[in-house]
């Protein structure tokens, strides 16, 4: 009996996040450029769109994850995403 591959999504370039596409349930993707920045994605409740994409910072503190939603994809860009992420980094108070 084989094991099922869980391939981890991640990207890189915006083209790599407009080709994300929802699936029954929600996933995460990762940055392969910024540690700690990841895309939320599943499917749109009230939007025209059929996905929704939500840039969040995720960190564990205490033996917990914990995350902070950034901004949604396209509005908030992958550049404003990862400056933002870079700041959370780079602070003290996001490290264990």
């Amino acid at each position: 009996m084989q094991k099922k591959e869980s391939k981890v999504k991640s990207f890189n370039t915006d083209k790599e996040i407009q080709n994300l596409k929802a699936k029954a349930s929600q996933y995460y993707a990762s940055d392969r450029l910024v540690k700690n920045l990841y895309l939320i994605v599943r499917e749109a409740k009230k939007s025209k769109d059929k996905v929704s994409k939500t840039f969040l910072f995720r960190y564990m503190f205490q033996g917990k994850i914990w995350q902070i939603s950034l901004g949604k994809y396209p509005s908030f860009s992958l550049t404003d995403a990862r400056s933002k992420a870079n700041e959370f980094n780079d602070s003290s108070r996001y490290r264990e």
